[in-house]
């Protein structure tokens, strides 16, 4: 199961029931679990999703022999073992500081500022996902395209075709169950990284069954929805101008306002569009493997609801198939479909 797992590129369904007021969304947390529905108690045995029996072993007899909990994550990679992630570490061990001073989280020394001096830069501002109306009947919207592959197992996709990817309406439609019909849209990218067929990946982040079904879908069906990608850094497109609830032209955001101007510079009035990943034109762009972010750009991203709206997010996983292209930084193949 792990090797299966471990290379998915597919999205996250994730509801937000009555949502309260306006939240930064800076983590996504869904925590599927056998519940109540329609008046089934638990999954029976004959669901994927069932409950199995408690296994006691206290002296540790069942767990020799097994495989490390990683075991497939690296495959595909030049030593398919942890070492290939380690050799695109941003700081190698006898470069890493031991003196105890600032060396949190990388053992390394504080980031340089190449010259960047304070309150010369204005502050970014976050740029709303905007949410939309949820049909959960519709047919397939015409010229409807999968997600975007990337140009090899390093890349990310192509800024612009992820843009118009997630402009396109929802689809498929959310489900109550795991989606267990489509494929991973990148399964012959994987397959060529790993060097191997996959049998039947799916399309979908949450396993099937009972347990893994949205919960009390008949009480809070969705309403409204939004969805992005977690990217590698790239130039925002400005495809989400038109989802903020301003328009740049109330407030603060409108003409006469502080903030209509993005960045602060010529030519980002009323607009995110060409907002590179840094925080000051002295600092260098950063590239996908160094950092990630919803759509994959900046602004940061804010949800903005409603007291009584049910919301669906979709979360598309597009970063690299090879998990070694993150220059050390944790282990970044988390599912890519829909999930609770």
């Amino acid at each position: 199961m792990s090797k299966r797992k471990n290379h998915l590129k597919f999205v996250t369904n994730i509801r937000f029931p009555r949502i309260v007021g306006a939240a930064l969304l800076t983590v996504c947390i869904g925590t599927p679990y056998a519940y109540a529905n329609n008046g089934i108690p638990y999954p029976k045995g004959n669901d994927p999703s069932a409950l199995t029996k408690l296994v006691f072993d206290a002296e540790g007899d069942l767990l020799e022999g097994l495989e490390d909990a990683n075991h497939g994550t690296f495959e595909g990679g030049v030593t398919e073992s942890v070492t290939d992630a380690e050799a695109n570490n941003v700081l190698q061990a006898e470069e890493q500081r031991d003196d105890g001073r600032f060396n949190v989280p990388t053992n390394g020394p504080p980031s340089p500022l190449y010259g960047a001096r304070p309150f010369t830069q204005q502050m970014l501002r976050f740029e709303e996902f905007g949410t939309q109306e949820l049909d959960l009947y519709k047919n397939r919207p015409a010229n409807w395209q999968s997600l975007p592959g990337p140009w090899d197992a390093q890349s990310t996709p192509d800024g612009a075709e992820l843009e118009g990817f997630l402009a396109q309406p929802i689809w498929p439609n959310p489900t109550v169950f795991a989606n267990d019909t489509d494929l991973n849209p990148w399964q012959s990218e994987i397959e060529s990284f790993i060097g191997r067929g996959l049998v039947d990946p799916p399309a979908e982040g949450r396993p099937p069954g009972l347990g893994w079904s949205h919960q009390r879908w008949d009480d809070y069906k969705p309403t409204k929805y939004f969805q992005t990608a977690m990217a590698g850094a790239r130039t925002n497109g400005g495809f989400r101008d038109g989802k903020q609830d301003h328009g740049y032209r109330d407030g603060e955001f409108g003409k006469k306002g502080l903030y209509h101007n993005t960045v602060g510079a010529h030519g980002f009035e009323g607009t995110t569009e060409g907002i590179d990943i840094r925080f000051h034109p002295n600092m260098p762009i950063q590239d996908h493997t160094a950092l990630w972010t919803f759509d994959g750009t900046l602004p940061p991203k804010l949800l903005k609801a409603r007291y009584g709206e049910t919301l669906l997010m979709r979360h598309y996983n597009a970063l690299p198939i090879d998990v070694a292209a993150n220059r050390g930084c944790s282990h970044h193949q988390y599912p890519r479909a829909q999930r609770p």
